[in-house]
């Protein structure tokens, strides 16, 4: 390699590497990954101990993860899953072998300024076999929530039918409204 090649080459990796830094300094957010799925840990059974220790007494705190009956809000969209049933189906439409249906009741309110479109496929369950189920089209409890339009301080009611393997009590709701941005989203534990 000649005198002029090598000069060329350092020239050429100076220039990348002052672009990537110029980059990585103007546009941060491109370089973060702000991907945050992680698998549900399944319930377990401990073994059990011979003389165990007793257990102090902890305060309780607000889970970490919201519940069913908890209230969450994400750009003044205001979403409380009020209750999951259990279901095998009704009017010819039943579950696999081995899962269940899961039947969330959901209540959204809109405290925004502005119109909200309630979409469906916002919704998905995500199961302890790290599987991202959407809700099924047929909805065999008559109170199907349906894709309106809320107006600011509207509100509406529905349910949502998820299929998913059955008594999974690692089964988590997902709500995420823009695909393109995973950190805006809201989970609650279906237990």
């Amino acid at each position: 390699m000649g005198q002029t090649s090598l000069i060329r080459m350092v020239a050429t990796l100076a220039v990348v590497f002052a672009l990537v830094g110029w980059l990585m300094y103007s546009h941060p957010t491109w370089f973060s990954n702000d991907s945050t799925y992680t698998l549900p840990v399944a319930a377990s059974v401990g073994t059990p101990v011979a003389n165990p220790t007793p257990a102090r007494p902890r305060p309780t705190s607000t889970p970490t993860t919201p519940r069913v009956g908890m209230t969450e809000h994400l750009d003044n969209i205001w979403i409380t899953p009020l209750r999951v049933d259990h279901s095998q189906g009704a009017d010819g439409i039943v579950p696999n072998i081995g899962d269940e249906f899961l039947v969330v009741h959901l209540r959204i309110v809109n405290l925004s300024d502005t119109d909200y479109q309630v979409t469906t496929s916002d919704f998905q369950v995500l199961d302890s076999n790290g599987q991202l189920d959407p809700p099924l089209q047929q909805d065999f409890t008559r109170r199907k929530l349906r894709e309106v339009q809320l107006i600011p301080n509207g509100h509406t009611f529905g349910t949502l039918v998820f299929e998913a393997p059955q008594g999974d009590s690692a089964a988590e709701l997902l709500y995420a409204p823009d695909p393109l941005n995973p950190s805006k989203r809201k989970i609650w534990r279906l237990e």
